[in-house]
């Protein structure tokens, strides 16, 4: 309960804080996509310090995630406009939050018992269903009704939860519990941009492909 209503804290100072980065100008918003970018690169470097050899494929692994979503992110951030950028972002914050909520109520059947346990196919379509939802009524509202909403938000958070999983598996491999410590209750920068950079991805090549 403590662990929650910390995550709840963070997340009412962290999100205006993105959402308004994300109507700054260039010179704002790159040193804070440098930022985070660096921050993942040192917690990742900082898990794999003993550099065991079972280390080194989880660290090529990483940093190879971290770079390509963090190249990404910024096409979304820079290259897009800010409501396509926080159309993104919602679907990140919903597909996290409720795969959260759903699973922890309903449990049930886990999604990748091997690789984190904790999480259940109950959250991961609950997470799912309910980006799908939000992404929609959002897209009415502020995207004038595109087409594809639909489809492409539910790959979209499907992609949110395989970045956490890879994650995860980043995590197991390297032994630790939390990429950092940073931010109270969600962790470090990588815990609270694992799914975002997979997203990014993900939504970056489905724009260069239909634009």
């Amino acid at each position: 309960m403590k662990n929650l209503l910390k995550r709840i804290l963070s997340s009412l100072v962290l999100i205006p804080l993105a959402i308004s980065a994300l109507w700054a100008p260039v010179y704002v918003k790159a040193p804070i996509l440098l930022a985070v970018a660096l921050g993942c690169i040192y917690e990742l470097l900082t898990m794999a310090k003993e550099q065991r050899p079972r280390h080194i494929k989880a660290l090529f692994v990483g940093l190879s995630y971290i770079l390509l979503g963090s190249f990404a992110l910024t096409y979304v951030v820079i290259g897009m406009s800010p409501s396509e950028a926080l159309w993104l972002m919602i679907i990140v914050w919903v597909t996290d939050i409720m795969a959260f909520v759903v699973g922890k109520q309903l449990k049930g059947p886990q999604f990748a018992p091997r690789i984190s346990p904790k999480k259940t196919w109950s959250g991961f379509l609950g997470g799912v269903l309910s980006a799908v939802c939000a992404s929609y009524i959002y897209a009415q509202y502020f995207l004038n009704g595109k087409s594809n909403i639909v489809w492409l938000s539910l790959i979209l958070s499907v992609a949110v939860q395989y970045g956490d999983l890879l994650e995860s598996w980043l995590k197991r491999s390297f032994q630790v519990k939390d990429s950092g410590g940073i931010i109270p209750g969600h962790g470090g920068v990588f815990d609270r941009v694992d799914g975002l950079l997979a997203a990014s991805i993900v939504f970056a090549v489905v724009h260069l492909i239909l634009v």
